[in-house]
């Protein structure tokens, strides 16, 4: 059967789905409104291109409670369940729909008209007294864990559960939403909701009827990486090209997204969970989309005997994604950027109390666990401005000047001189600078240039290299 592509009420191509699969692409429309993934420099075959971006379209198989959730669809399947619902989802302004039919976009849109909670139902274990109603949003949601659209007050908002045994998803992401708030990061916000004695979370829809996400996994894919850049170089070349943000706003973003996930132990920032938001009106770029689905943090897949031992919590074993496989290395690649924003860390003071307010009222997680959760929060919070302002390229400038100053014999005066030469590069600069020196917590002149000793000792005495991992190849 013939369907048609639509972009809201653009047609983009014509295709032919055969036993619930995409066959073929017997026409292209409207090349610029592709889906940005089928306009890839290096996609040579548009039908297999196009095949991939339908599963992703999908619910993923790694879902909860997928295996009964299907044995209750009386043999449907994740491609008729996408075709039962005309690809329409309420991250973009995709949908198809038969080539016969006169369906427009304004009929059948989730952002104005109302849909089914059927299938979210289901898979939250809802037993359903009619026929299953497949014309949802559900039916588009990526990820593994449980979740579900509502309409509330003519609002959509996605409904989210966690995992066993401690369901502790909901709660990492509303005390992210809470870490947010304090350093000024754009967010989704997240609110906890009980419902049964199971915990979940809500957050408003962060696209409306005119926006859309693209994720940053369809940004790199534009175009091939070269071999002689990173990933995060690569990243920026995709965005620069597409004139999607200027590199430094870009780069501003970045840090404090990579920021928020070392501070919470992100171990799940994969390319599809950040993402950029363009007008799906005029295709013009908004720029970085607001933070979201930050769930997979503190710990929540360890054991509380796993956290008594350091190895599990050690920020140079705790694995990150999508730059470097471990979160300091990828903390301290970002160090500068973040420096240079003058982060505010005094407003997380309060983080460690209300992380342990909101964990109280988790009924599965012990006292015990609450108390080595918050401990290791508010550890990851002194760490991180530690390693920002002592990892940072203008700490290292800083210490360096002290390392190669001959002029002077004594180490304080050869501090001195190394602020003013700092400080005639700018008020930036030099707050940087007075940064360090706090983070170094010095409790006498004696200690301060001890600790500023055995830094100079670190970066100027021995050879270090490091290197963002090797992006992934589509």
């Amino acid at each position: 059967m013939k369907y048609i592509l639509y972009h809201k009420n653009i047609k983009v191509l014509n295709f032919e789905i055969i036993n619930d699969e995409v066959y073929n692409i017997n026409e292209i429309y409207n090349e610029e409104h592709l889906p940005l993934f089928l306009q890839s420099e290096h996609i040579t075959n548009k039908v297999r291109a196009f095949r991939e971006w339908w599963k992703n379209r999908c619910i993923p198989a790694s879902r909860q409670n997928l295996e009964s959730f299907l044995q209750k669809l009386n043999g449907e399947n994740l491609n008729t369940l996408i075709i039962k619902s005309m690809g329409l989802s309420l991250s973009d302004q995709y949908w198809f729909k038969p080539e016969i039919s006169q369906l427009k976009w304004e009929d059948v849109n989730f952002y104005e008209n109302d849909f089914s909670e059927d299938i979210g139902n289901l898979f939250f274990g809802i037993k359903l007294n009619k026929d299953i109603d497949f014309v949802s949003p559900d039916n588009t949601s990526d990820g593994c864990l449980l979740k579900k659209w509502i309409i509330k007050d003519n609002e959509r908002f996605l409904l989210k559960g966690g995992s066993s045994p401690y369901e502790q998803e909901p709660f990492n992401e509303v005390l992210a939403t809470k870490i947010c708030e304090c350093l000024s990061i754009p967010h989704a916000e997240y609110n906890l909701v009980e419902i049964k004695d199971k915990y979940y979370c809500s957050c408003n829809n962060i696209t409306t009827k005119n926006t859309e996400l693209v994720s940053a996994w369809y940004i790199i894919n534009t175009r091939k990486k070269d071999k002689n850049i990173n990933a995060i170089e690569h990243l920026i070349n995709c965005c620069k090209e597409m004139n999607i943000e200027n590199e430094e706003n870009l780069k501003n973003s970045l840090g404090k997204m990579i920021l928020l996930d070392y501070i919470i132990a992100n171990t799940d920032r994969h390319y599809k969970n950040f993402s950029f938001l363009r007008n799906s009106n005029t295709l013009e770029w908004i720029g970085f989309a607001p933070v979201f689905d930050t769930g997979t943090s503190m710990f929540n897949k360890k054991s509380t005997e796993e956290l008594k031992l350091p190895y599990f919590t050690d920020s140079s074993n705790i694995e990150a994604k999508p730059f470097y496989s471990k979160q300091l290395k990828q903390l301290e690649y970002f160090s500068t950027i973040i420096a240079l924003q003058d982060i505010n860390f005094t407003t997380l003071k309060d983080i460690p109390d209300y992380y342990s307010e909101l964990l109280s009222t988790n009924k599965k997680i012990s006292k015990e666990r609450r108390e080595l959760l918050v401990s290791q929060l508010k550890r990851r919070i002194e760490h991180s401005q530690s390693v920002i302002y002592r990892k940072n390229d203008i700490t290292k400038e800083f210490l360096f000047f002290i390392f190669n100053d001959k002029s002077k014999n004594n180490i304080l005066d050869k501090i001195s001189n190394a602020m003013i030469q700092i400080s005639t590069k700018g008020s930036g600069y030099k707050k940087i600078i007075e940064n360090y020196l706090k983070v170094l917590k010095p409790v006498d002149e004696k200690d301060m240039i001890e600790k500023i000793q055995k830094d100079i000792n670190y970066f100027f005495m021995k050879k270090r290299k490091i290197t963002p991992r090797n992006q992934s190849k589509s």
